[in-house]
């Protein structure tokens, strides 16, 4: 099965024609790569693949259940970080309503006042938690960067101390996770 497929691509910048009729298929395990010079529309194609950018014509059909993303071509990772704490910071939403969440328990028992408010704020909190698997993240965190090899960098590392490729690799995970 499929996990993309592209048919029929068409689209414009301008007045320049950047792709008409682009077809192509992805299947699961293959890897894929995109050349080309500056302004081609690798960038654009990656945009239209994440539904950030809507092609003048054709489909993208993604697998059901497949998340999309992809790596910027520059990073900007936070000095003074660890590398974990870089890879925690991209879904640093998540953290925060946890955190959230905990003020709210706190909150609840040491007083009465609100009682209701206070649970049904908890509870949405959590039911978003829960949504996005945030109870399973560290973990998901952890093996997605032993796949990209970011474990042998070392995640207590400073992200100041690390080398292009390997902050490209570091702000990668996220996408990918």
């Amino acid at each position: 099965m499929s996990i993309v497929n592209v048919e029929q691509l068409k689209h414009t910048y301008g007045d320049k024609l950047l792709f008409s009729g682009l077809e192509f298929r992805l299947l699961k395990g293959e890897h894929a790569g995109l050349v080309g010079s500056n302004g081609a529309g690798k960038s654009t194609l990656l945009r239209m693949l994440t539904e950030e950018i809507i092609p003048d014509s054709g489909s993208i059909t993604w697998m059901p259940g497949v998340r999309v993303g992809f790596l910027e071509q520059h990073q900007d990772l936070k000095a003074g970080l660890t590398v974990l704490e870089a890879l925690q910071d991209v879904f640093r939403h998540l953290y925060d309503q946890e955190r959230n969440m905990l003020q709210l328990a706190e909150k609840m028992t040491s007083t009465s006042d609100h009682m209701e408010s206070l649970l049904s704020q908890y509870g949405q909190l959590q039911n978003s938690l829960e949504h996005y698997d945030f109870y399973n993240l560290d973990l998901k965190i952890q093996e997605v960067a032993a796949g990209l090899g970011i474990v042998d960098i070392g995640l207590d590392r400073d992200v100041r101390e690390l080398s292009g490729g390997q902050r490209s690799a570091a702000a990668g995970e996220a996408v990918t996770g």
